[in-house]
């Protein structure tokens, strides 16, 4: 899961990169990048808190039922 996290930081960091390349990256856009990093790394840290408690079999069912309803959620909208 750390992997994970540290791959996602880092091609987060090259995304602002190129935003700042292709002149896309002003002072609005850099706050709200910078006002999100404390709520993500907070998550990232009671999220790694939780999985220690759970087993593997059921921290994968619970992230499978989690992409599966967001799965849901982005077909109802290009339904409906």
């Amino acid at each position: 899961m750390q992997a994970i996290n540290i791959s996602f930081t880092l091609s987060s960091l090259v995304m602002l990169g190129g935003m700042n390349r292709l002149g896309l990256l002003n002072s609005r856009t850099l706050l709200v990048a910078v006002g999100n990093l404390a709520p993500v790394l907070l998550t990232v840290y009671f999220a790694g808190r939780i999985q220690n408690l759970l087993s593997g079999s059921l921290h994968r069912k619970i992230v499978l039922t989690f992409l599966l309803i967001m799965g849901l959620v982005l077909l109802a909208r290009v339904l409906i």
